[in-house]
């Protein structure tokens, strides 16, 4: 009796899998979680973890390709926004403003909240 997930998981290596490790961290780098790369491949995400503890080389690659796939899933929000001041640590002419403004009319809704209700 074999189920698709029974047994130990497939153990990548270095020497062995290179193709399958290769379209592993493309798909990573097009934007796909470790998990979604995995699954398109047909394997879980225990032999990526093990490789990625085990061998540096691909820990490097795997973290590189994480790098960029966060690039790709998401771009910034545009200059001049709270939520860039605080997510992406922006602090240039146009998000400082911002994000002191936001701040000013969050403190003013709670200030006037608080005067309403006494």
């Amino acid at each position: 009796m074999s189920g698709a997930r029974r047994g130990r998981p497939h153990r990548l290596t270095v020497e062995t899998d290179q193709e399958v490790i290769a379209e592993l961290l493309l798909l990573i780098a097009d934007g796909a979680s470790v998990r979604a790369a995995a699954a398109e491949l047909g394997m879980s995400v225990s032999p990526v973890y093990r490789l990625r503890r085990v061998e540096p080389r691909f820990r490097q690659a795997l973290a590189e390709a994480q790098k960029a796939g966060r690039g790709a899933r998401r771009p910034p929000p545009p200059s001049g926004s709270e939520s860039r001041y605080v997510n992406q640590r922006c602090r240039c002419d146009r998000c400082v403003p911002a994000a002191s403004a936001a701040r000013a009319g969050r403190r003013r809704a709670a200030r006037e909240r608080r005067n309403s209700s006494t």
